[in-house]
């Protein structure tokens, strides 16, 4: 994150020999790949970080594991980036998104969202580029430091804002960014992907006469959370992670249309005669 990249790769290489080594792979262990092909990318050596992505993407075939490799891609994606790759880049980056879809990562949807705006600036796509840059800005006001902390990311992220703005003038760039400000997440990842966005669901004053596609889990979380958990006593009482849980209560809330675990509570009351798929 300093920008010591001789260092910080000799570092993370005595760590991923380490676990090559045992081979004991945990989570936090294979987000070694991901910070290994940024680290790869940065210095140019993109051939590094495609090799690593196959190595962490076999891994993760093995393992189940979905999130890192999401980060495995989208680092990729900024490996591309920094060769000048754009259409690798914009490969990557939508198939990180992807993954990320289905493990909830609210800080990774900011990062691939962020980048995915540079990719349309740099392709003169100049109100796309203001969507997403509106999006990404919405993303990161609930999170925090924007792009992990990179001060080179950073930077550049501001440059192309900066110049989305310039070329749109000041009033295009606001409506366009207002546009993507206002999108739902699930609706800005549809946008970018180029699907159609999701059909909208009723809410609380409009109880739909059927459960929409919940499965039986999200179900007895809903019904959980209608009975007043926390996502801590959810995870608890179905002996589940609480990350898990989490993840269940936001897949809920986006197949509702909901953004409030108050309204789950409200429409679960108008679904007591209901029977649990």
């Amino acid at each position: 994150m300093t920008g010591d990249l001789p260092e910080a790769i000799a570092l993370i290489d005595r760590a991923l020999t380490r676990h090559r080594a045992s081979d004991r792979w945990t989570a936090p262990a294979l987000a070694i790949f991901p910070m290994r092909e940024m680290a790869a990318g940065l210095a140019g050596d993109t051939g590094q970080a495609m090799a690593l992505l196959d190595e962490c993407r076999n891994m993760c075939a093995r393992l189940g594991e979905r999130w890192v490799l999401s980060w495995a891609l989208g680092n990729v994606g900024i490996a591309w980036w920094a060769a000048g790759n754009r259409q690798q880049a914009l490969v990557c980056l939508c198939d990180a998104l992807r993954v990320k879809r289905h493990v909830i990562d609210q800080f990774g949807y900011a990062v691939c969202v962020d980048l995915l705006s540079w990719v349309a600036a740099a392709e003169g796509d100049w109100t796309r580029a203001a969507v997403l840059q509106g999006a990404a800005n919405k993303m990161w006001e609930s999170i925090g430091t924007p792009l992990g902390g990179f001060a080179d990311l950073i930077d550049e992220g501001t440059e192309w804002r900066t110049g989305t703005r310039g070329t749109l003038g000041e009033r295009t760039y606001q409506t366009a960014a207002e546009h993507g400000a206002g999108m739902p997440t699930e609706e800005v990842i549809a946008y970018v992907l180029g699907e159609k966005p999701p059909t909208p669901t009723a809410g609380p004053a409009e109880t739909p006469a059927a459960t929409p596609g919940l499965t039986k889990r999200e179900w007895e979380v809903a019904t959980l959370i209608a009975q007043g958990l926390t996502n801590r006593e959810i995870a608890d009482r179905l002996v589940i992670a609480q990350r898990t849980a989490e993840g269940h209560v936001e897949r809920i809330l986006a197949k509702l249309g909901f953004t409030k675990r108050v309204q789950i509570v409200a429409w679960m009351a108008g679904q007591r005669e209901l029977p649990a798929p």
